[in-house]
């Protein structure tokens, strides 16, 4: 059970990883932008647990724009995050040996489930139990 081994140098892999960063931060600025564009709407979703807009207070001044740049942010990540994951992975994959990529190709859909699932839980069932 040997595989081939390529090798290639130093500098090749960090213009192989400067070259997934770079479009990993593309896709990262694509998926922000677009969030910029339906922030509105996406802060409406959030603030559905606690009733809505109106219930909400601004303690500092910069408050409501900070608050639309974070969900603005974290939301294109989100947007992103698929296609920042397959970067990282076509960058580490070519490493690993078959039983390794095996379990990396297995360990990726049921994290992501898992992940999905504790976003569902936290805002049906743990945001509604702890805004009262």
């Amino acid at each position: 059970m040997t595989e081939k081994l390529t090798s290639i140098s130093f500098l090749e892999h960090i213009e192989e990883l400067r070259g997934r960063l770079l479009r990993a931060m593309i896709a990262l600025l694509l998926g922000t932008a677009l969030s910029f564009y339906l922030g509105d709407r996406l802060l409406k979703v959030l603030l559905v647990p606690i009733g809505g807009m109106e219930n909400v207070q601004s303690i500092e001044v910069t408050e409501n724009v900070s608050v639309f740049m974070r969900v603005s942010l974290l939301s294109g990540f989100i947007i992103a995050f698929p296609f920042i994951l397959y970067q990282l992975l076509a960058f580490i994959l070519p490493g690993l040996t078959k039983s390794e990529r095996r379990w990396v190709i297995i360990a990726i859909p049921v994290a992501s489930i898992l992940f999905i699932l504790g976003v569902v839980f936290a805002y049906l069932v743990m945001i509604p139990a702890a805004i009262p």
